[in-house]
């Protein structure tokens, strides 16, 4: 059984897993996704400010530094336990049979 969810904008912090870039679908857009990382971790670590309000669409200055992460090395989990909301809630996605 396949079932498509948009995105909650609701979200569960922490994660259990380690990211691998590697490890995701369509294994012939790494080297791409290397590259746009690498973008975007040097934006990060210059750390202008306006830059990443602007980026992230945040004004507070703790918001755009809870953002200013090494996402490399940050957990992770499945984006199915990572967002909430009433359709997740619903959902109950560790209930659901694997073998369907």
């Amino acid at each position: 059984m396949k079932i498509l969810l948009a995105p909650s904008e609701t979200k569960v912090n922490g994660g259990n897993e380690k990211f691998v870039l590697e490890s995701l679908l369509f294994q012939d857009l790494t080297a791409t996704r290397k590259r746009l990382l690498h973008q975007y971790i040097n934006i990060l670590q210059r750390n202008d400010l306006d830059e990443l309000s602007t980026m992230f669409g945040l004004k507070k200055v703790e918001d755009i530094n809870y953002h200013n992460r090494d996402i490399v090395h940050e957990l992770t989990m499945k984006a199915i336990k990572r967002y909430t909301g009433v359709a997740f809630d619903h959902l109950d996605y560790d209930t659901l049979n694997t073998s369907e």
